[in-house]
């Protein structure tokens, strides 16, 4: 496979480096940015320049981000740089909104309300939830799954590079894998983020009117407690403030996964099935690549915010 690193300086200047020695690219259904490491021989003096990286294997952009950190050293006479990227869409985290009610939002107006952020598309949608909520220091992405969740039930993602989407896409591609092409599969389960109780303060600022206790939890002998204000972007049913939560915790907590020696392309939403998995959609994604070759891992989240 052919893999490149391709920059682009400040004031325009774009730059392609394909001797990439070691390289870690991941997406996860639950993160609102794609992240990659890498490092690769450079020929020439690096300066602080750098604006933009891109990941390409065999002409396929994955990843599209910003330079986050950057340590250019020489090893063994060579010249090698090694750099962290978050994608574009990593930005809707860093900006806030003013707090307040925004009625009749759609993904279209608050992708385009608010700030313009360079490189980063969306969904298409033009459906209005009666109002959203934006507490105190909330930021865009904040709004984004407080809509998400309103219009569809789910959880925002990110697809392709720097695609906001709320809602599944409409015709995904389907993976399939035979027994010799697995290198490892299994189910992994993540209990860190389970809570047992919640607990949410009425308009007065009392608690005791709405309540959650997840049973289940309790069952796996974990017990967690939390307290928070009224959430008022759920004036219309406080209960769903709870359920909510739940849900966001539970987010991730079992997953089927698979991991193979190449790479497909494959994306979130997308479909994929091995020997005794009859399929689900792939929630996270990772793709690796070193002197031994490139390996993908694929995983299928069994959560409250996964439709199958």
């Amino acid at each position: 496979m052919n893999i490149k690193i391709k920059i682009k300086k400040t004031w325009g200047q774009e730059l392609e480096y394909d001797r990439v020695m070691t390289f870690g690219f991941c997406k996860d259904i639950y993160l609102p940015y794609t992240e990659l490491r890498a490092a690769f021989q450079v020929s020439d003096d690096v300066k602080g320049d750098w604006c933009e990286i891109s990941l390409l294997i065999d002409g396929k952009t994955l990843h599209h981000g910003l330079v986050d950190t950057l340590d250019c050293y020489i090893m063994n006479g060579e010249r090698i740089c090694s750099l962290t990227s978050k994608s574009f869409t990593s930005l809707l985290i860093r900006n806030q909104i003013e707090l307040g009610m925004y009625p009749n939002v759609s993904l279209n107006t608050l992708m385009s309300g608010f700030y313009s952020i360079p490189n980063v598309t969306h969904e298409n949608s033009s459906d209005t939830g009666n109002y959203i909520y934006i507490r105190k220091n909330a930021t865009m992405w904040d709004g984004i799954v407080n809509l998400a969740y309103k219009l569809k039930g789910t959880h925002p993602y990110i697809r392709g590079t720097n695609e906001v989407r709320i809602s599944y896409v409409q015709s995904p591609e389907d993976f399939s894998f035979s027994d010799g092409e697995i290198v490892r599969s299994g189910v992994r389960y993540d209990n860190t983020r389970l809570t047992s109780g919640f607990h949410m303060q009425n308009i007065a600022g009392q608690y005791g009117d709405f309540d959650l206790t997840d049973y289940e939890v309790i069952g796996n002998k974990i017990v967690r407690n939390k307290y928070f204000d009224l959430d008022r972007q759920f004036l219309y049913n406080p209960q769903e403030a709870l359920q909510f939560r739940q849900k966001f915790d539970r987010r991730g907590w079992r997953q089927q996964y698979c991991r193979y020696s190449g790479y497909r392309g494959e994306d979130l939403t997308d479909m994929f099935s091995f020997t005794g998995f009859n399929g689900r959609r792939i929630t996270y994604v990772s793709v690796t690549g070193n002197q031994n070759g490139i390996f993908t891992e694929l995983a299928g989240y069994e959560d409250g915010f996964i439709n199958g």
